[in-house]
């Protein structure tokens, strides 16, 4: 783990403001809410060694960390995360993307169009620049849901069909929704799939 932050615990409140932000993410989002009990699992946020978020933070706003320190802090821990569970895909929509976009040609990550939604997505038999790529391109957007599920198989899937047949097996491990004015992020973690404590250093 990354000792630059630390994982710092939310109270229970931030389960809400999650649960919003998936709400209104696109069809595949709330179908892997909808997996998920959020009362088993803890919610937490990442900052710098020593930071703390004050009572009353107001999730939408930003002032916590910076945006840059915030991409790495998320690149260092969901790679920490992903490697320890096989066969993690980590995907995050782009809420302002539609299939077909020219823009989505020049992005450095990896996507894919499930009917009028775009997610843009990182599995571990890729290399780990990619997971940084996918996380410049769309984990940093206001408003943006991901999620990191055990897809059971190794590789990648082909096409659209077999991606739409897949999600429906997916078990979520991790939500993670960009918080703080796109400056920060919550995770929530399924205490059903991951055993091994998250919270600290």
């Amino acid at each position: 783990m990354n000792h630059l932050f630390s994982t710092v615990q939310l109270p229970e409140s931030a389960k809400d403001y999650l649960r919003s932000i998936v709400a209104d993410d696109g069809e595949l989002g709330r179908s892997l809410l909808s997996r998920c009990d959020l009362t088993k699992g803890p919610i937490y946020t990442l900052l710098p060694l020593g930071s703390t978020i004050p009572p009353g933070t107001n999730y939408s706003s930003g002032g916590v960390t910076n945006n840059e320190l915030s991409r790495a802090f998320l690149h260092s821990f969901l790679l920490d995360r992903a490697h320890r569970q096989p066969n993690s895909l980590i995907l995050f929509e782009n809420r302002y993307a539609r299939p077909g976009d020219p823009f989505l040609g020049k992005c450095r990550s990896s996507h894919v169009a499930l009917g009028s939604e775009v997610y843009h997505f990182w599995h571990t038999i890729q290399p780990e620049s990619q997971l940084m790529a996918v996380i410049v391109d769309s984990a940093t957007a206001i408003e943006t849901a991901g999620f990191v599920v055990a897809t059971g198989a190794a590789g990648f899937l082909g096409s659209t069909e077999e991606w739409l047949a897949a999600c429906e097996e997916w078990l979520p491990v991790m939500i993670v929704v960009a918080a703080f004015d796109g400056e920060g992020h919550i995770i929530w973690h399924n205490s059903d799939a991951i055993s091994d404590p998250v919270l600290g250093p």
